[in-house]
Order: C-alpha cells, then sequence, then structure tokens
C-alpha cells in the first residue's frame, strides 16, 4: 500500500489481509496488519476473512475511507439496495480472535451518504465497522469520524471487548 491518500491501497491491503497464514494455515498464529505512523491509506470495503487477524492503526494514521462511491468501486449488497460495509468480516465468515486497534483514525467521509437519509432504517449507507457472528472481538483506542452510519455495529458476536473508541 502506498499510504498516500490519493492512491487506492484496497486492493494491497485487501490482498495482504487475505493471505495472511495461508503458508501455515494454523490457528495458534497472530496476523497483525500494521497501518504505519503518519500515513493516510485511501480504501474502499475491506473484508476480514480469516482468524487471529488484528488490524493496528498506528499513532497520525489514517484509513481514508473513498467519497466516491458512485464509481462502481463501491460494491453493493446482494440485494443491490445498500453499500458493503466499510470493515467487516467477509460473508459467512464466523471468525475468531479479531481486532481493531492502535490510536489510529478512521475517517468514513459520512458527508457525502448524508443525502441518501430518507428514513433511519435501511437507506442504503455503510457502517463503518460490521461485525456478526464473531467470537473475541475487540476493539479498541481509535477514533471513527464521519462514519456514513453506524460507527460500530455488532450483531451475534460472543466475548466482545470495546473501549476507548472516539467519535
Amino acid at each position: 500500500a502506498v499510504g498516500d491518500g490519493i492512491t487506492d491501497d484496497t486492493y494491497s491491503i485487501q490482498k495482504a489481509m487475505d493471505n495472511c497464514l495461508t503458508e501455515y494455515d494454523n490457528d495458534d498464529e497472530t496476523s497483525i496488519i500494521l497501518f504505519p505512523s503518519s500515513y493516510t491509506f485511501y480504501i474502499y470495503p475491506i473484508r476480514l476473512n480469516k482468524n487471529n487477524l488484528h488490524l493496528w492503526i498506528d499513532t497520525n494514521s489514517t484509513l481514508y475511507i473513498s467519497p466516491n462511491f458512485t464509481s462502481g468501486k463501491w460494491p453493493k449488497k446482494s440485494d443491490n439496495t445498500s453499500y458493503i460495509n466499510i470493515i467487516q468480516n467477509g460473508q459467512g465468515k464466523n471468525l475468531t480472535n479479531i481486532s481493531i486497534y492502535g490510536n489510529g483514525l478512521i475517517n468514513g467521509n459520512g458527508q457525502v451518504w448524508y443525502p441518501l437519509v430518507k428514513n433511519y432504517e435501511d437507506d442504503g449507507r455503510p457502517h463503518t465497522i460490521w461485525i456478526e457472528y464473531c467470537q473475541n472481538v475487540t476493539i479498541y483506542n481509535i477514533t471513527i469520524l464521519n462514519s456514513p452510519a453506524y460507527n460500530v455495529y455488532l450483531h451475534h458476536n460472543i466475548d466482545v471487548i470495546i473501549y476507548n473508541i472516539n467519535f
């Protein structure tokens, strides 16, 4: 990933996450995807697809979510009525031991999504972090700004720890 805030880093980041543990596929191994300090990573939605995967967004590092949701690069859900969430476990992936942490920032660029609001039940906007059917989930020491919809949405998880999140 380039981390210049302009170049689309989605493919590089997703490939790194998808390749974690493929050499050993050992559930005892832990993989950390580090977003180093002083970089801005321009991304579209990414998927957590492996157990024991940790996203470390370091101090002064930013995940800058693309505001260009009409480019065709932002996928829609299978029902085609709403957009894929920004960071979520992959479809049907019930993961164990995942975390998002590190004193960094996730900027969801929600201001471009707000005009879509028609009602508060289902207006198609993505959530910043969406984790469901996982076990041992930890989210801490991050800042989430300008979320298009919910900042963090957790659904049917076991053993979740969330602390020191700033909005």
